[in-house]
């Protein structure tokens, strides 16, 4: 772009749609604006009128052309580029997303596992407990049954030998 034309540009931008500069920042908070809408009317119309005068020039208005042309191009560039980047950003939030996913995933198959643990390690527990109930409570039985024979033997013993005392 010539040196004259960007210098109307960037007045037209500084009168009508208050940027001070037309250059690329690199930062969103200097490269792109709010304006209003009768702004930039006010600003094409100052355009439209810079190119007017120039047309009646044939050098001017192939140079005008040419820089239209070339301005276009960058345009299409960039929005490329920024297609791009979006493209990219999304593509990385649905990996991120999917990692998430995966992760809690394990998660909660982790604490499954920690919860069937926890199930059969209780299970075992109570499943040995009530093996040595059932064990104590056998014991406890034949010791009775023991005892009981014990008593019937002596029973039995103390009325033999009673009846052969009777008898002798």
């Amino acid at each position: 772009m010539k040196k004259p034309l960007k210098r109307d540009l960037t007045e037209i931008a500084k009168k009508h749609l208050h940027i001070d500069t037309l250059r690329q920042r690199f930062s969103d908070d200097l490269d792109f604006h709010d304006v209003s809408a009768w702004g930039v009317e006010a600003a094409l119309t100052a355009a439209y009128e810079i190119g007017y005068h120039m047309s009646t020039d044939p050098k001017a208005a192939a140079a005008a052309k040419a820089a239209a042309k070339e301005e276009l191009r960058i345009l299409k560039i960039d929005a490329e580029a920024r297609e791009t980047a979006a493209e990219e950003a999304t593509k990385e939030a649905e990996e991120d997303a999917e990692w998430c996913m995966r992760a809690q995933e394990s998660l909660r198959e982790a604490e499954a596992r920690e919860e069937v643990a926890d199930a059969e390690h209780k299970a075992k527990a109570h499943a040995e407990t009530y093996i040595a109930r059932v064990r104590a409570e056998r014991a406890r039985k034949a010791v009775e049954r023991s005892r009981s024979e014990a008593a019937d033997e002596t029973k039995k013993a103390q009325e033999v030998r009673a009846e052969s005392r009777w008898m002798s």
